[in-house]
């Protein structure tokens, strides 16, 4: 399925289900709960955001477990500084290994 940016982000499920099988990207001995797949909380390309009250597009995701996501959404900034990781360059990096990373169309029905 795709999706313009008016319409809201495009979904690509099978990368996200990909990112969700590595380790929290923080590997702390704090992690708590199953890895989540993470959307990247600063600025992205006008071309890959959601829109007003949406998510941005897939490829902005990296893994995280529930804990750590759930600090995550209090304040990215302030979360990349406690625990010295930069999300944006995490999420490039899985956007750029992931086996379902064909950006031109998304991958399933979202």
């Amino acid at each position: 399925m795709t999706a313009s940016p008016k319409a809201g982000r495009l979904r690509y499920p099978k990368h996200t289900a990909w990112v969700r099988t590595h380790p929290c990207l923080t590997l702390g001995e704090d992690c708590i709960g199953p890895v989540q797949a993470s959307h990247f909380g600063g600025p992205v390309p006008p071309e890959d955001q959601g829109g007003t009250g949406r998510q941005d597009h897939d490829r902005w995701t990296f893994p995280q477990c529930a804990g750590h996501h759930a600090i995550y959404h209090k304040g990215w900034k302030t979360f990349e500084r406690r625990y010295n990781v930069d999300t944006k360059a995490a999420a490039e990096r899985m956007a750029a290994r992931s086996p379902h990373n064909d950006w031109s169309k998304g991958d399933g029905d979202g």
